[in-house]
């Protein structure tokens, strides 16, 4: 909980806060190894119907096995994209081959539905700063973050999770959570 009496949804906000919204009771879960998101997907205090306090580790995903055929994929796909793109990136081998060949880019822009592994490791590289899109210019638009603990833990670039609407604005170099 913030200050302000907050609780945030965190990585996973995507239909969380529609559900939210037409609940008779909410029961949510409370977790100091989650990271606190930013955008719509926070529950004030006053909504809440029950807390359960959990001390359970964030779930990771690991990144794959980069195989010769991923990499080599990856490169021609990398090949593709030119600094100021705005990308919308997957989960597997070649989404991820194709990311750690991005890293010298400027100016990416990410709409996508997950944030994982590959794209914290373009935020911290410089490579995304959003300020090229055309539509919500300055901010990465996300539904939900996953990947190693690493990825999820504060640098600040925690997703702004809530139905697609994450967004995260320029700070530092890199898009951050309002």
């Amino acid at each position: 909980m913030d200050s302000n009496g907050f609780f945030s949804l965190s990585t996973g906000a995507d239909y969380t806060m529609a559900a939210v919204s037409k609940a008779r009771a909410i029961v949510l879960e409370v977790n100091p190894n989650v990271p606190f998101a930013y955008g719509d997907c926070h529950v004030h205090i006053s909504q809440v119907s029950a807390l359960v306090e959990s001390n359970q580790p964030v779930r990771s995903i690991p990144l794959g096995e980069i195989g010769e055929v991923e990499r080599t994929i990856g490169g021609y796909v990398a090949d593709l994209i030119n600094d100021g793109d705005t990308l919308q990136i997957g989960f597997g081998g070649i989404p991820d081959a194709v990311v750690t060949q991005l890293t010298h880019k400027h100016d990416l822009g990410i709409h996508t539905e997950m944030i994982g592994d590959g794209i914290i490791t373009l935020l911290q590289s410089g490579a995304i700063t959003c300020n090229k899109k055309n539509f919500n210019r300055g901010k990465m638009i996300a539904t939900f973050a996953t990947g190693h603990r690493s990825a999820l833990q504060g640098d600040g670039s925690q997703p702004d999770a809530g139905n697609a609407s994450g967004r995260l604005r320029q700070r530092s170099g890199h898009c951050r959570a309002e």
